[in-house]
């Protein structure tokens, strides 16, 4: 790394994002390392919505983790949350 994770959590407050999440491709964000500042409404709505995606199972388990838990799961909330 070439900037302290203290430098990028300042610079996303400054941003007013307070969350930082990875890209990945072709599109969505990556759960292979997640921050935010403290409290973000953003975490609040993931732990609600983890608890709603528990109840699915997608019939194959790499679609269950995708989909509940995974990074199609955290892109699918970052969006709705924009739409709310």
């Amino acid at each position: 790394c070439r900037t302290s994770l203290e430098q990028t959590m300042r610079i996303a407050e400054l941003c007013q994002k307070g969350v930082i999440l990875p890209t990945t491709k072709p599109l969505g964000f990556s759960n292979d390392f997640i921050a935010s500042t403290k409290a973000h409404e953003f975490f609040d709505q993931v732990m609600h919505s983890l608890e709603e995606q528990s109840i699915h199972g997608y019939g194959i388990p790499y679609l269950t983790v995708m989909f509940s838990t995974g990074p199609i799961f955290l892109s699918l909330v970052y969006h709705h949350q924009g739409e709310a």
